[in-house]
């Protein structure tokens, strides 16, 4: 009997280019050189774009590509820009303090490459 195996096509992410959203043309795209990017694209291509400076995200199109010049257009989906997810760090003031008294005694491992589950549950 014969075995099918069925793959699902997951088409890859689009690519990622950092862009500078005052780098606008008189058509109100934004360029872009093509060495940016790190696989070819072309005419229709989605892309996510990033602005490092500001922390804004987002998706745009290929408009146009000028390979004299190397440039790459970009019709940018304004509607998409988003703000870049900050990292959000607890400082040791806001994490709770418990003494060591109040820790469950687990000793050391028997040799330091075994690890130790450490856990109060035993």
């Amino acid at each position: 009997m014969a075995r099918f195996v069925i793959r699902h096509l997951i088409p890859p992410p689009p690519p990622n280019v950092r862009v500078n959203l005052n780098a606008i043309s008189g058509d109100g795209l934004v360029r872009v050189e093509s060495t940016d990017f790190d696989r070819p694209v072309r005419i229709g291509s989605l892309v996510r774009i990033f602005e490092p400076v500001d922390e804004i995200e987002g998706y745009a199109t290929v408009s146009r590509v000028n390979n004299r010049t190397g440039l790459i257009y970009l019709d940018v989906v304004w509607d998409s820009l988003r703000d870049l997810e900050p990292i959000h760090v607890t400082s040791t003031s806001d994490a709770e303090i418990v003494p060591a008294t109040s820790l469950p005694h687990i000793g050391p491992p028997a040799r330091l490459d075994q690890p130790q589950l450490l856990s109060a549950s035993r």
